[in-house]
């Protein structure tokens, strides 16, 4: 099988001799800094490689789209974060990819308002373990032969 498209990767950008890092941090004051605003969490930097992806993937569908139209992005852990997965979003496709060993994942809340306090957003933690039924779409048994 040959592939679709090959591109080198970028070599990274060379440090500047000003740059902030450099620089020594100065301490501020505990707690959220006076003046500071909410995130949109759709509106992330991309690095230069999840740029380069970007456009791989964008030129990949053009030269595939008489023939398929996919849906469906798979990488490794690389894109398991919320820029990957934002990437992959403006792409138009959905991301199958590994997740971080630390993340969690928490369905939502569905209870009522306590009455006090901000109104809660999570509900009980996933387990991937455990999945419901009703989450499951299909179920593999894999066996492993002892030697």
């Amino acid at each position: 099988m040959c592939p679709i498209l090959i591109e080198q990767i970028l070599p990274k950008e060379a440090k500047d001799d000003n740059s902030e890092e450099d620089k020594p941090k100065i301490k501020r004051g505990r707690g959220r800094p006076k003046g500071a605003k909410n995130k949109n969490k759709k509106d992330v930097k991309l690095k230069a490689e999840m740029t380069q992806l970007k456009g791989m993937i964008a030129r990949i569908r053009a030269l595939v789209s008489d023939v398929m139209s996919p849906v469906y992005f798979v990488y490794d852990g690389a894109l398991g974060n919320n820029a990957g997965a934002q990437m992959v979003i403006q792409s138009g496709l959905q991301l199958i990819s590994k997740l971080k060993y630390n993340s969690a994942l928490f369905f939502p809340w569905d209870g009522v308002y306590a009455g006090r306090g901000a109104p809660r957003k999570y509900g009980i933690q996933l387990n991937f373990r455990a999945i419901a039924e009703k989450y499951l779409k299909s179920e593999f048994a894999f066996f492993l032969s002892s030697q």
